[in-house]
Parts: C-alpha cells; sequence; structure tokens
C-alpha cells in the first residue's frame, strides 16, 4: 500500500468543490473603461526667432553707441567745399626758409643780443662752395634791418645795382648781418682764411680801381690783423650758426650769441672798410658765391614791388 493512498482518500466536502469550480469557470467582472488621454499639443519653437531678433537689435544698438560708428558715418556724409575749408587745421605762416641746395633752413627775421630793439629780415641765402667739385661748405643768409626796407626799395627801383644798393644801406648805418651755418663740420681757422681772403680781394679791386686812400690802406691792415686775432682754434659743428655783425662801423664776430671779437675801423668815400666783407657776398664781380648774391638780387626786387621782404 502506498504512502499516497490516504491522501487520495481525503476529499474536499462537496459544497466546497463547487464553489473552487464556478470561481475558476467564472467570467472576469468587467472594471471601469481605461481614460483616453488627450492627443499631444505641439508647440512652436520660438526660441531661434527670439535669439535671432534680440542679437539683430543689439548689434544695432552697438553700432550706433560706438564711437568708431559715428566716425564713419561722419566721414561717409558729403561735405561742401566750404564746409570741408572750414574743418582744415589753420595753415600758419613760415618762420624759416629752406636753401634749395642743401636743405638748410634759416629763420626769416633775427633778433639778437647784440642789436637790442633791432628786428633784421632774410633778403636772400645760397651755399658756398669750394674747389673745382663744387664742394659746398656752408650756407649764408643775407639780413638787413626793418628800417632799411624803404631804402632799399627805393634805390632798386631807382636801378641800382644790388652791391650799390647794399653799401647805402651799411652807410646809413642800417644793421646787417651774414649769417653762416656750416653744412659739414669745419673749423674756426678755416673759415677765418676764407673771409681774409675775400677782404684781401676787395681791397685790390678797390686799389686798381684807385678807391683806396692813404688812410684806408693804413686802416686796412689794422682790420685784417684783428680780424685774424678773433677766430680762435675751435671746431665748428655742421649746423652751427656764426654771426658777423655790421653796426656802427664795425663787425661784431658772434657764435652761440657770444662775442669772439670786433674789428672797428674808418671808413671812406667809396672804401667801407671791414663792412667790404659783406659787399663781398653781392658784389658786381667776383662775388663769393653766385647763388647767394642772386636769391639777394631777387629780394631786394621783392621788397621792391611789395616794400617788405619775402617769406617764402
Amino acid at each position: 500500500m502506498s504512502l499516497l493512498q490516504p491522501l487520495r482518500a481525503v476529499r474536499a466536502p462537496a459544497p466546497l468543490r463547487s464553489s473552487l469550480r464556478q470561481y475558476a469557470t467564472a467570467a472576469p467582472r468587467a472594471g471601469p473603461a481605461p481614460r483616453r488621454l488627450p492627443p499631444p499639443v505641439r508647440r512652436r519653437n520660438v526660441g531661434v526667432p527670439v535669439t535671432l531678433a534680440i542679437l539683430t537689435v543689439g548689434g544695432a544698438a552697438a553700432f550706433f553707441l560706438s564711437p568708431s560708428a559715428h566716425a564713419d558715418a561722419a566721414v561717409a556724409v558729403p561735405l561742401s567745399a566750404t564746409a570741408a575749408a572750414a574743418l582744415q587745421p589753420p595753415v600758419l605762416p613760415a618762420t624759416t626758409r629752406r636753401e634749395p641746395a642743401t636743405g638748410t633752413e634759416l629763420p626769416l627775421t633775427l633778433t639778437l643780443d647784440a642789436l637790442p630793439r633791432t628786428r633784421l629780415h632774410l633778403v636772400g641765402l645760397g651755399a658756398r662752395s669750394v674747389s673745382f667739385l663744387s664742394i659746398r661748405v656752408y650756407v649764408a643768409g643775407v639780413y638787413i634791418e626793418e628800417r632799411a626796407l624803404p631804402l632799399v626799395a627805393k634805390l632798386t627801383r631807382d636801378g641800382r645795382s644790388t652791391e650799390d644798393v647794399a653799401r647805402e644801406v651799411l652807410r646809413a648805418g642800417h644793421a646787417c648781418v651774414v649769417r653762416i651755418v656750416p653744412v659739414r663740420s669745419t673749423d674756426m681757422s678755416h673759415l677765418r682764411d676764407g673771409f681774409l681772403r675775400s677782404l684781401s680781394a676787395r681791397a685790390k679791386s678797390a686799389r686798381a680801381a684807385h678807391a683806396l686812400t692813404e688812410a684806408d690802406e693804413l686802416s686796412l691792415e689794422a682790420q685784417l690783423e684783428a680780424l685774424r686775432a678773433v677766430f680762435p682754434k675751435h671746431a665748428v659743428p655742421k649746423g652751427d650758426a656764426l654771426d658777423l655783425v655790421f653796426a656802427n662801423k664795425t663787425l661784431d664776430v658772434r657764435w652761440h650769441e657770444e662775442r669772439l671779437g670786433r674789428v672797428r675801423g674808418p671808413r671812406g668815400e667809396k672804401w667801407t672798410g671791414i663792412a667790404e666783407l659783406l659787399l663781398a657776398y653781392v658784389a658786381d664781380k667776383s662775388e663769393i658765391s653766385r647763388p647767394i648774391k642772386d636769391s639777394v638780387v631777387e629780394g631786394f626786387a621783392h621788397i621792391a614791388k611789395t616794400g617788405a621782404a619775402a617769406t617764402a
């Protein structure tokens, strides 16, 4: 007999079996109907247009608020000729004049401590050249005082030569200056020797024309010796100005506004003594420098025409 037989013999009561059978075969109870969800709402993507609008407005504001934008806009606006001229900076008058061969500039006017309350005007300038190679040594500018301008104008209109006009200016007691500006380094001895040669050549020409008296001959030797002693043994750098100041029958040699020495001498009817050194630059013949003389000729002609020294 098997051990399972007693278990098989145990059966559930009939009512319980009937209930279980009905539960197993019964249809499932219907529950509430499922809820239907509404269809999803499709939203418009407004982020990109709004971002573009913000960037556009911001960029425009930055452009118009930028100083450079205003500057560009101002340049782009066409201006009339009158308005454009009004916006130009004022043209200041020139204070110097350029020597064309060397580019050296000299002031148009001079006021020196040696000549208080005297204003001198540049009437001509040019380069001094030496040897057959035409080596430029210095630029010289010729100045005359302002009170002499009417006399220069009158004598020039009368047809007097440049040398005669300069001589009459000196005889009338007006101050004149020759400013020497080396265009290469030199020394006082070299400049002195050139001045002595020019003065000696003028004396030789005057002697040949019987324009020198015995008194003139005696004073000439004294003036030459005094001129030799004026110049020290010293270098003169390029661009330094050396002034030969002719006034009151004397010559003052000045460097850096300091007097190196003075040469004084009497002047005769035709011989102007130490002032002949100035006349050597504007001589009718055998002038020291043709460019300097030609420039002074033009300067005197301008004074005769306008009554004033040229400014360019």
